[in-house]
């Protein structure tokens, strides 16, 4: 593959902080250096939490909903607040009208089965959520990977078992 780019299109499109690809947060536990490993903790993760991604409850906040405490230790971690929200939210503490109007992404949600009120809902859930990540269409998981997902993540395979050749998601400019 090859992509093509034309040098003043390529000067001026910044690369958005949201596009690089937080590793830090893919390392097991029990790799972490110590400073990485209190300030996880400092956030509520255990191991468990932590080597399997999507389930601590501090993942279920936005950047805007942690606290400011919170805040500083993801940013200590080396977390932009987009990153934050992409990578380890999802976008999911958001609302619906924001992630049209604010974050362009609600096209991502529709294209995985999303809607206003499934969304909305405390027990909804989109069709895709049910899907692993192989037996998504191309068009969903071309969707998650915009929503910053990966095979590994949207699996919810722990840390422990990724593959090393495990690369950052592709997401389109």
């Amino acid at each position: 593959e090859e992509l093509c780019w034309f040098r003043q299109i390529w000067d001026q499109e910044p690369i958005q902080e949201w596009m690089i690809y937080p590793e830090f947060r893919y390392v097991p536990w029990d790799t972490l250096d110590d400073s990485m490993r209190s300030n996880a903790a400092a956030l509520g993760y255990t191991q468990l939490t932590w080597d399997n991604p999507g389930s601590a409850e501090v993942e279920k906040l936005s950047s805007a909903t942690l606290t400011q405490e919170q805040f500083n230790v993801v940013t200590n971690m080396g977390f932009t607040a987009s990153q934050w929200d992409c990578y380890v939210n999802h976008y999911k503490a958001y609302l619906w009208e924001d992630l049209d109007s604010n974050l362009n992404v609600q096209g991502f949600f529709i294209d995985l089965g999303w809607t206003e009120q499934l969304f909305t809902s405390v027990d909804g859930e989109a069709e895709s959520d049910a899907k692993s990540w192989f037996d998504l269409t191309y068009a969903e998981q071309q969707a998650a990977k915009e929503i910053c997902w990966q095979p590994e993540t949207w699996d919810r395979i722990e840390l422990s078992v990724w593959s090393s050749a495990t690369v950052a998601p592709s997401v389109s400019i």
